[in-house]
């Protein structure tokens, strides 16, 4: 653990070096190895609790891999106690409107998923689903699906498990082929799929 780094407590806003804040909701033991664990809760999206192991949430970043980052540690508290009070507000604003009322979803990808792809390299971190395919598996219709598929490709997400995890919930075969031919057939099959569903709706 990190020397200079103080404990964080219940309600402190942390923020990642890639710039999602979070907030502390408690420090547990893993009953298995004795490790104190960090559990803290996401202030965006649909505020997923994550938990890492104390020394892991504390530790310095790897200045070579990551050249561009303007902190020190993975973790570092928010200083501005009225920008972490504004934050949390907001989050839970969002949180009970979203929870009131059923949104429509914008049509446009970059509009709906600006925010799932500022933290897809973050969450890759965190160990959890990626934030971008667990829309494309909730997403309600195929011409969703095809969006997210697309702006993920767009923007050099996509890996060949993404991939054949989407295959399979539209329950076709990909080929043992480059991700790039695997994708055409994702969207191949998405295409084809959105026509039908138009079809129906008329």
């Amino acid at each position: 653990m990190e020397e200079t780094m103080r404990l964080p407590k219940p309600g402190d806003i942390y923020r990642h070096f890639k710039g999602n804040k979070y907030e502390i909701v408690t420090l547990a033991e893993d009953t298995e190895t004795g490790e104190t664990l960090v559990i803290y809760k996401a202030l965006y999206g649909e505020g997923k609790v994550f938990a890492r192991e104390l020394h892991m949430f504390l530790e310095k970043i790897d200045t070579i891999r990551y050249p561009g980052a303007t902190q020190t540690h993975r973790f570092e508290p928010v200083q501005e106690k009225d920008a972490a009070v504004d934050e949390k507000a907001a989050y839970r604003e969002k949180e009970s409107s979203v929870s009131g009322t059923n949104a429509a979803v914008p049509t446009d990808a970059d509009t709906y998923h600006e925010k799932e792809v500022a933290m897809a390299t973050e969450e890759a971190d965190e160990g959890s689903l990626h934030p971008m395919l667990l829309q494309f598996l909730d997403a309600e219709t195929y011409e969703e699906r095809l969006n997210i598929l697309e702006l993920m490709h767009n923007r050099k997400i996509l890996t060949e498990d993404m991939l054949r995890t989407m295959a399979i919930t539209l329950d076709i075969q990909l080929p043992d082929s480059d991700p790039e031919d695997q994708y055409e057939q994702v969207q191949y099959a998405l295409n084809t799929r959105k026509k039908f569903e138009t079809t129906r709706l008329r």
